[in-house]
């Protein structure tokens, strides 16, 4: 478990992210709402990866 608090805290959010905050993002891209959004990454990391 040290090794997972540790990396929340390399994470700009400062934690590690849970399952139902993943799941949300794909309730959405699944629903009716999210019809127009094609050809997409959608990053659900907290903003953990790089910017280029």
């Amino acid at each position: 478990e040290d090794h997972w608090e540790s990396f929340g805290s390399d994470v700009p959010l400062g934690r590690i992210g849970e399952a139902k905050e993943a799941g949300e993002v794909i309730c959405f891209l699944a629903s009716a709402r999210a019809s127009y959004i094609t050809g997409t990454a959608i990053n659900v990391d907290g903003g953990a990866a790089p910017v280029v």
